[in-house]
């Protein structure tokens, strides 16, 4: 039997977003025992927020394909329980950093962000909006113009400040973009417009100081060679070869191998892409791929069965310190780093390295390029 009082009380505010443990939660006191069927609901409820489906029959029917019964009879109920009760979406509830405001909590819920990321962007988003209610400002230009002043009257460097003004111009962006169903009226929309165009801010000084460090030809060789485990290998081959980030390598399934016209090519679904991009699939890479596929007994569906992107970096941290790697600034993400620089450095044009990447702009590959000139410059014999 279920309880009563929950579903009249879910009835009242069904027109809002739930978050995704506050629904397990109800679920779970609409059931008349406890029961592993709240632990399977909770995984589908992970499963539509993370390929941004609704909660209906149709990402049910995917989720639990090849699943044993229980999986069906579980979702098949909550699937009832979640349409008595208008429940269509859920958004990541247990996001640190930052609580409140729904539209924030529905930016966090569907950007295709990486733990990291996402955390920085929640205390970012945090800060912005603590100021904008001392303050009793609107979202608009003047406003996120007089924020980054106060971030740098507080020391904050331009690198943290630049990360803040990124946050927030991705948020509106994505509040233009899905005004109506956020129900964000024509006058704040239009205030956020101009907050799309506030530009980074220029880091002075004489020595540029780089986010991440790549590694050497040499290096990258030495550390795939030195790993023994076929799955860590072909996590890290496909960030150091492929220059997926940690996210795309979560995200990975078997299907995403594609062949055409004889070629092999990944299809990656990249950070905030709607749609997976096809790149080469590098032979390097291909090979110690070929040799996980042979190492497992059904490879099919995800190709890593990961959840979080803080397993890949484990992962990555581990072998980089068995190979004596790690150090300040090398970490998961200079894999990626180090597929740009090398590329680079061989003379491959910069556009064929922004595609290969999928870098939304030039500007983001010709970071690397300056850290080419710089060297170059350096070493010049005068």
């Amino acid at each position: 039997m279920e309880n009563t009082n929950t579903n009249q009380s879910l009835s009242r505010v069904s027109r809002n977003t739930f978050g995704i443990n506050q629904t397990v939660k109800y679920f779970e006191q609409s059931l008349e025992k406890p029961h592993n069927y709240v632990r399977i609901a909770k995984q589908y409820l992970l499963f539509t927020m993370e390929f941004n489906f609704a909660i209906d029959k149709m990402s049910v029917e995917m989720f639990i394909e090849k699943k044993a019964p229980v999986y069906k009879t579980a979702c098949r109920k909550f699937l009832k329980f979640a349409e008595k009760n208008e429940i269509h979406r859920v958004f990541d509830d247990s996001t640190p950093n930052y609580k409140g405001n729904k539209l924030v909590l529905a930016f966090l819920a569907n950007a295709q962000l990486s733990e990291n990321s996402k955390e920085t962007y929640a205390r970012a988003l945090h800060e912005f909006y603590s100021f904008l209610n001392e303050k009793a400002l609107p979202p608009n230009k003047e406003a996120v113009l007089a924020f980054i002043q106060q971030c740098r009257n507080n020391g904050l460097s331009p690198h943290t400040t630049n990360t803040y003004i990124s946050a927030i111009k991705q948020f509106v962006k994505y509040c233009i973009l899905k005004r109506e169903d956020l129900k964000i009226d024509s006058r704040m929309v239009e205030q956020m417009r101009d907050v799309a165009y506030i530009k980074i801010l220029k880091t002075g000084g004489t020595t540029k100081k780089y986010a991440k460090d790549s590694l050497t030809e040499e290096e990258r060789n030495h550390l795939l060679n030195s790993i023994t485990n076929p799955k860590d290998k072909v996590i890290i081959a496909l960030m150091a070869y492929q220059g997926l980030r940690t996210i795309e390598v979560v995200r990975l399934s078997w299907k995403d191998i594609k062949v055409e016209q004889g070629k092999n090519y990944l299809a990656v679904w990249g950070k905030g892409r709607e749609e997976k991009e096809l790149i080469p699939l590098l032979p390097e890479c291909h090979k110690i791929l070929i040799d996980y596929q042979i190492s497992i007994t059904r490879p099919e569906g995800s190709m890593f069965a990961y959840k979080e992107t803080s397993s890949i970096r484990k992962i990555t941290n581990k072998w980089l310190k068995a190979a004596g790697l790690k150090r300040d600034n090398v970490s998961a993400h200079s894999l990626r780093h180090t597929v740009a620089q090398l590329m680079l450095d061989k003379g491959i044009p910069k556009p064929m390295v922004q595609r290969f990447l999928r870098h939304k702009s030039e500007s983001m590959t010709s970071t690397y390029t300056a850290k080419q000139e710089d060297r170059e410059f350096l070493n010049y014999e005068f």
